[in-house]
């Protein structure tokens, strides 16, 4: 692996003394050496002066500009390559009409590569393969595969919807060519299998940060738990607010949108008014407790599987609450929506399994039960 300095001079724009780049194969690097003067040559004599130009200048490299030459490709300018990206991205970012949540995302970007020392006010475009390229090793080693395949995406789409690169382009080629992180290892799934562990998460979960438009108002993640964990809602179909109360049969409908199955009818325990939430916040809060808990978002759905089974709901069923496709013929014809009759008897399954869980002795700890637990499922059977 090495560079050579090409010296030659021309009668369009005078002499072009660069470094060659790296040559992939050291073995014909010589010979490429001459190719490329006399491409230099050819050029000159073309009186090709904006191709000289751009590559006396450094807009593009000489390398690339060769491969280029030899493929017959007229046009190698790659627009702002030597114009500092950070003022690019940023400028883009502010200005594309994204969602705040996306906005927050790739600004979030900037400021871990600063922060990583990737970049500085002064980094330019070309050098965009090599601070991904350092970043993939410094997060294949602190196992961040998602958060580097996000950040890839991003600068791929900062490259061809803004600045116009695509194939032809060699900084959009070397970014293609930097492979994403496969996760080593999933997070193991954390359900809450009694109701003593769920009171004992909601003890702790509720926060005082709220809204923007209301920051002192808090936050009642209480509630929000308690609806996902009683109906296994999506933490997407939770914070689209897709469900409401179905007219015919008083329960709730889910209008899911991920599975063909995904629109279901829903036993009624708990309600909660329907509007856009954010689960995400509810995430940040259960990493943010402290003691820890390994327990996320998508583990509310989870514990809903295992109370409606533990409630003795019928599979077929259960399979339909959750809104789940099945490869499975036998299930598939014995999925239906359920009748009201069949939605106030599963209704009434789950509230005689949470009554019954009301004074049932814990598997570990030092007490009987928890009389929180007593409280809450009291709270939830409308028990005075």
């Amino acid at each position: 692996m090495g560079s050579y300095t090409i010296d030659v001079v021309t009668k369009s724009v005078g002499r072009i003394y660069k470094a060659s780049g790296v040559f992939p194969n050291q073995r014909n690097a010589l010979d490429t050496v001459k190719d490329i003067k006399l491409m230099l040559k050819a050029l000159d004599a073309q009186r090709d002066a904006t191709r000289l130009t751009l590559i006396k200048s450094g807009k593009v490299r000489l390398l690339d500009a060769f491969i280029d030459y030899q493929k017959g490709r007229v046009n190698f300018i790659e627009a702002h390559i030597n114009d500092p990206f950070k003022k690019l991205f940023g400028k883009w970012v502010k200005q594309s009409g994204l969602s705040a949540s996306t906005q927050r995302n790739r600004l979030g970007l900037l400021k871990r590569l600063e922060s990583l020392e990737l970049i500085d006010a002064k980094t330019p475009i070309r050098d965009l393969p090599e601070v991904l390229r350092r970043m993939r090793a410094r997060y294949h080693g602190e196992g961040k595969a998602e958060a580097f395949n996000q950040a890839r995406t991003h600068l791929l789409v900062f490259l061809r919807h803004h600045l116009g690169y695509d194939e032809e382009s060699h900084t959009f080629r070397r970014l293609v060519g930097i492979q994403r992180l496969k996760a080593t290892s999933r997070r193991k799934h954390q359900p809450l299998p009694t109701v003593h562990d769920l009171t004992e998460l909601l003890s702790r979960v509720n926060s005082t940060r709220g809204s923007n438009t209301t920051p002192d108002a808090p936050t009642d993640y209480r509630s929000w738990i308690l609806f996902m964990v009683l109906t296994g809602i999506r933490p997407t179909e939770f914070s689209r607010g897709l469900w409401e109360r179905d007219k015919t049969t008083g329960h709730l409908r889910i209008k899911g949108v991920k599975t063909a199955n995904a629109t279901r009818l829903i036993p009624h325990v708990t309600w909660l008014t329907p509007c856009a939430r954010s689960p995400h916040g509810l995430h940040q809060r259960l990493e943010a407790l402290d003691p820890p808990t390994p327990v996320r978002t998508r583990d509310f759905r989870r514990t809903a599987s295992i109370w409606f089974e533990e409630a003795g709901i019928p599979r077929s069923r259960l399979s339909y609450y959750l809104g789940h496709g099945t490869r499975d013929m036998t299930s598939l014809y014995q999925s239906r929506e359920p009748t009201k009759a069949e939605l106030d008897h599963d209704a009434n399954a789950l509230k005689r399994w949470l009554a019954h869980q009301r004074r049932t002795p814990r598997a570990t700890g030092e007490r009987i039960w928890n009389p929180r637990a007593e409280h809450l499922v009291d709270e939830l059977l409308g028990v005075e």
